[in-house]
């Protein structure tokens, strides 16, 4: 019988490379999007200084100005959708290894030659990625106009050469940090499509790598959060979620939560993480019956329960006093509920 704390170990190996792997993602969008920008800047700079009394339309119409910017457009574009295409690949690959590591425990060898199919998931990030260029578009044109005028820049009429010149600085100056920090939002919107992107390509290929051993076999999966990092511990969804097993064809639910306020929606489906951007989960694969033993320990499961269900309790806004001062009554139901969830957390017994 397969020894669950072994699957466990290749589950943490494998997420922690995706770890890597998204956060290196999200740096890489970031970056593309500032050269981009700064490329258009740089172009906007010179006109601006050289033009100090034309009108921000008159700017934004001559054919240099429109060139630059169609380029930074596309060049943001074009290098994003690289960046999304090669990390879900990249997760695709971590998701086959994964999958053959599990399976070799189960004495089984999962499909890992065959071409992996066409995504659906990836052509809607690539489609977010478009749309996140024409929102940059939009918010550096708006960033311009904006540290362009209401500035409180009077025409030139009586000033000195030196004064012009530091006005037209002054001006350039604050166009550039304006655009470069309304791309801020959208550069971010688009990391994270990367990592979500790894996330998908690692699960989609997980599972894929053992649709012929399903078709012989009783296989379910479990979902595991990241509990690695006590300093970043999983939302309230995802605790929700850990622990959770499903039919192996079936999705998770999208509604489980530990917060009082409505779980987020889910993109697409949900057969496996992320959640949402920047979840850190994984699943498990079970093929028949599995050994629980080495992590049904009751130290182990005990100090741990007690941590989540301090997590529980700070995510309804409880406080320690507040806890003190319950009635009985009320005292007793919410220790109900909260031993009702670590048991549902905790069934098989095991942290992530």
């Amino acid at each position: 019988m397969t020894d669950f704390s072994e699957l466990t170990s290749i589950a943490d190996k494998y997420k922690k490379k995706a770890l890597e792997l998204d956060l290196k993602a999200q740096q890489d969008i970031k970056q593309a999007y500032r050269k981009s920008a700064v490329t258009f800047i740089k172009v906007l700079s010179r006109v601006v200084k050289r033009n100090n009394s034309s009108t921000v339309e008159e700017i934004l119409i001559r054919k240099d100005v429109e060139d630059a910017f169609t380029a930074s457009l596309v060049s943001a574009r074009t290098s994003a959708t690289k960046i999304v295409e090669e990390a879900f690949q990249k997760g695709v690959a971590l998701g086959i290894a994964q999958a053959k590591e599990e399976a070799s425990l189960f004495g089984l060898e999962a499909d890992i030659n065959s071409d992996f199919p066409s995504s659906t998931y990836l052509s809607s990030l690539l489609s977010d990625i478009s749309r996140h260029s024409r929102e940059m578009e939009d918010a550096a044109i708006e960033a311009f106009y904006e540290s362009y005028r209401d500035k409180g820049f009077k025409d030139d009429t009586g000033k000195t050469t030196q004064q012009r010149r530091e006005e037209s600085t002054t001006r350039s100056r604050l166009m550039a940090s304006s655009v470069i920090r309304a791309i801020g939002p959208v550069s971010t919107r688009s990391s994270a499509s990367a990592t979500v992107a790894v996330q998908r390509g690692m699960t989609e290929a997980h599972l894929y790598a053992y649709r012929d051993i399903s078709k012989g076999n009783r296989l379910t999966k479990v979902w595991i959060a990241n509990f690695s990092d006590p300093s970043k511990p999983p939302c309230p969804t995802c605790t929700a979620l850990h622990g959770t097993e499903v039919p192996f064809a079936q999705s998770f639910s999208s509604s489980q939560t530990f917060s009082s306020s409505k779980p987020p929606g889910v993109y697409k489906d949900l057969q496996g993480p992320p959640r949402h951007p920047n979840c850190r989960c994984v699943i498990i694969v079970l093929v028949g019956e599995v050994d629980f033993s080495k992590v049904n320990s009751p130290a182990g499961l005990r100090a741990f329960a007690i941590e989540q269900s301090k997590r529980v309790v700070s995510s309804k806004g409880i406080s320690s006093q507040q806890i003190r001062d319950m009635p009985k009554n009320k005292f007793d139901s919410f220790k109900s509920k909260v031993i009702s969830s670590v048991k549902k957390l905790f069934r098989r017994g095991f942290g992530g």
